[in-house]
């Protein structure tokens, strides 16, 4: 048997060795093509990445002026629609302010302000009570995040110092435990410097306390903490107060010129003799007292009188008070058949009246028929184009339960049914009618035809009660339930229609549906 040689395989398997020549010398670095394309590209990429860093800035920036914008438009709707929160006065006031320094590329150009005035910060921020603080000081940090013009950001910081100075004094007092012994001393001394003397105060003060010169910390801390108010209060007086004054100027102006025109049209005007309407004082006020403490929170007189002189002090300090003005110009109305009745005070005086007697019935059921049902086909103007007047109401709902088979057997009295519409007292008043011989009239209008033979449908039908007295006055309608009425004559409790002293009643129940067994 023959045996290979296995160290001539072994050295026939190793790979030769390279000349030296070729592995000592370094080989040359040549950079590929991918290479070359990739470092020429390379500044190319960072101008498009820096050009997409300026896009998406300048698109943040844009979103956030369109909040910024949206929050001044939002704060002005509530304004003119009487139902502003507590940032609302502060937010538009900023806005108001003339300048270039207060505005950025002409924004307000855009904003409608309309009849809303400004307002001093300092009065609307001493009017309001702890919570509306509160809210006032998170709303101040939602505005200064989309906040950029240096101004109102300013203007915003020492408004949100003072609402906090404010919140801590109604916690802890206005002064800490180091400055009650010489509280007065340090109001007579802080009140009357400006925003200058303040600044270079609490200058002073901040280096007394760096120093190693022995004092009293706290004393000089809570002085220092004291003196942010002032500083704030101080900042607010210098911005506004001439602007304010301004304001007001113009104000007596216009109340001056509008004085003197009166004056002249009352002297040009002949003395006519005008008859009163007489109102009956009320011969029982007490059934009238039961009714207001579910309304209305009693109050101690002590803080009634507290409350209303903090308010007139805060109207005698401010500098400049802004009038309501209606946010739309008043259209001409009719003229009245009777001069000498005034609608609101008749709608009062026969709300007053018939909530008397509806205390009286002690009818636990009622309850007050809030809102009317408004048609786009109610004619509002006539053919001469004056406005219509929408006449009052006093309206109830009468609710009950009804014990029918499905409801006895559900229901019990611990745990009753729900309460059904049962009938309507219908109120409208109509003064200008009276000493005319003319009379409102009603009538009844259906969607669609009621089907009594169907049983199926559990919802009741709902149908328009609408009430006609023509000239001067609107149509008015209500949604009721459709049901059969009960015209019974029964005390207290029946049908009644009529028109007396001004005022139409229509009182109705429906018929109690009675199933055989």
């Amino acid at each position: 048997m023959a045996f290979r040689d296995s160290t001539r395989d072994f050295n026939r398997s190793r790979p030769e060795k390279r000349h030296a020549s070729r592995s000592s010398s370094p080989r040359s670095f040549r950079p590929s093509n991918q290479n070359a394309r990739a470092n020429y590209n390379l500044p190319r990429v960072r101008d498009a990445m820096k050009e997409e860093e300026r896009s998406r800035e300048t698109k943040e920036m844009q979103e956030r002026e369109f909040l910024r914008l949206q929050q001044l438009r939002r704060a002005i709707i509530r304004l003119k629609n009487d139902r502003s929160k507590p940032i609302d006065k502060l937010l538009v006031s900023v806005y108001l302010m003339p300048g270039p320094e207060w505005e950025e590329n002409g924004e307000k150009n855009s904003i409608d302000f309309g009849t809303v005035d400004m307002f001093d910060p300092l009065s609307v921020i001493q009017s309001y009570k702890a919570e509306d603080l509160e809210e006032i000081s998170r709303n101040i940090g939602d505005i200064q995040q989309l906040e950029t013009n240096q101004c109102r950001l300013t203007y915003w910081k020492y408004v949100k110092m003072l609402v906090n100075s404010r919140m801590e004094h109604n916690k802890v007092g206005q002064f800490s435990r180091g400055l009650k012994v010489v509280a007065g001393e340090v109001q007579r001394i802080l009140a009357p410097k400006s925003f200058e003397q303040l600044e270079q105060l609490e200058a002073q003060i901040q280096k007394k306390l760096k120093s190693n010169v022995p004092l009293d910390t706290d004393y000089w801390v809570d002085l220092l903490n004291s003196l942010k108010s002032y500083k704030a209060i101080a900042y607010l007086k210098k911005t506004f107060n001439e602007e304010l004054q301004i304001r007001k100027n113009k104000l007596d102006n216009e109340e001056w010129d509008k004085a003197f025109s009166d004056a002249k049209k009352l002297s040009n005007m002949k003395d006519r003799e005008e008859k009163l309407y007489i109102v009956p004082i009320d011969p029982k006020p007490i059934l009238r007292a039961q009714a207001i403490p579910r309304r209305i929170q009693p109050e101690e007189q002590a803080d009634y009188e507290k409350e209303l002189n903090d308010h007139v002090n805060i109207v005698k300090s401010s500098t400049y008070i802004p009038i309501s003005i209606p946010t739309q110009k008043q259209k001409p109305t009719l003229p009245k058949n009777s001069n000498l009745i005034n609608e609101d005070e008749f709608s009062i005086a026969n709300r007053a009246r018939l909530e008397r007697e509806y205390l009286q019935s002690d009818d636990a059921e009622e309850q007050e028929m809030l809102g009317d049902y408004v048609e786009g086909q109610t004619r509002v103007v006539n053919e001469n184009g004056v406005t219509l007047k929408k006449p009052h109401y006093f309206n109830r709902v009468l609710l009950g339960f009804e014990w029918n088979s499905y409801n006895q057997a559900h229901f019990n009295e611990a745990h009753p049914p729900p309460k059904a519409v049962q009938g309507y007292r219908f109120n409208v008043f109509y003064p200008d009618l009276i000493g005319t011989g003319r009379a409102p009239t009603y009538r009844i209008e259906r969607t669609r035809r009621k089907n009594k033979s169907d049983t199926t449908d559990l919802q009741d039908d709902v149908c328009i009660i609408r009430f006609i007295a023509g000239e001067p006055y609107q149509d008015i309608a209500f949604s009721i339930v459709d049901k059969d009425w009960d015209y019974s004559a029964k005390r207290d409790h029946g049908f009644k229609s009529s028109f007396d002293n001004g005022v139409l009643s229509l009182h109705f129940r429906f018929k109690k549906l009675h199933h055989r067994r």
